[in-house]
């Protein structure tokens, strides 16, 4: 799997690249669903030392002084949360 970013994007299909994903908060007004999984034995997956020195938009965007962006900090209270839990049919490489 290869990701593009917007200007490989248009490099490699000639279309200008797809509109920019939905902020928490458009997401929650257009009345799309939240999942809630709930598996109260489930255990934490140990973390990859390989992306453990990884740092997110946020920490890079403090360290050059930029402002953080207003949808990463606006509260979402979303209207609709499904609740989800662990299956008892186990999905399997190549079912269809």
């Amino acid at each position: 799997m290869t990701i593009l970013d917007a200007m490989q994007w248009a490099a490699v299909t000639g279309e200008a690249p797809p509109h920019r994903p939905p902020t928490a908060a458009q997401y929650s007004k257009a009345g799309l669903p939240w999942f809630d999984w709930d598996d109260a034995d489930a255990v934490a997956l140990e973390g990859s030392p390989i992306l453990a020195g990884l740092e997110g938009v946020a920490a890079k965007a403090a360290e050059k002084g930029l402002p953080p962006d207003p949808a990463d900090t606006t509260p979402v209270r979303p209207r609709r949360v499904r609740k989800l839990g662990p299956s008892r049919r186990r999905v399997r490489e190549g079912e269809v």
